[in-house]
């Protein structure tokens, strides 16, 4: 029986479940129907050329990029008052707490959070505004193109 931690970590991850959870999905993929799939094929998970068939299965996959929550601020940055805009930077783009942007700024946690919310809602109020723009700018397309 393994003692360290990191032994007993791997004995597990080594085991029948290869460290997932039933029904556990990663990238949309439910990872009980690949072990399925390879286990209907007669495939050993040890044997390398079967390791090798297998990774078909991912290669659709691109790399995933960390979410980079200041991304969707940026196209109504300019609608944000300066302290908005300076607390979502910390917000969001430090990674600080609402107590810690207080400190930095002189500000209550409270006042930040009130900063944060309305900083938000400017956002959704623009993005639906875009959205509605694009679903008119698509309408007179279809209709445009309809009479054609």
């Amino acid at each position: 029986m393994p003692h360290d931690p990191c032994e007993r970590l791997e004995a597990y991850l080594d085991g029948v479940y290869r460290g997932k959870l039933h029904g556990e999905t990663t990238f949309g993929v439910n990872l009980d129907e690949v072990l399925a799939q390879k286990a209907g094929s007669g495939q050993e998970d040890g044997d390398e050329t079967a390791r090798k068939r297998d990774r078909g299965t991912f290669r659709r996959f691109r790399k995933v990029e960390p979410f980079d929550a200041m991304e969707s601020y940026k196209p109504c940055w300019h609608l944000l008052s300066h302290k908005q805009r300076e607390v979502v930077h910390l917000h969001y783009g430090k990674r600080k707490r609402n107590s810690e942007i207080g400190v930095l700024l002189d500000k209550k946690p409270s006042t930040v959070s009130g900063l944060l919310k309305r900083a938000k809602k400017i956002k959704e109020e623009y993005d639906a505004e875009m959205r509605r723009q694009e679903f008119k700018l698509q309408r007179e397309l279809e209709t445009k193109f309809g009479e054609i």
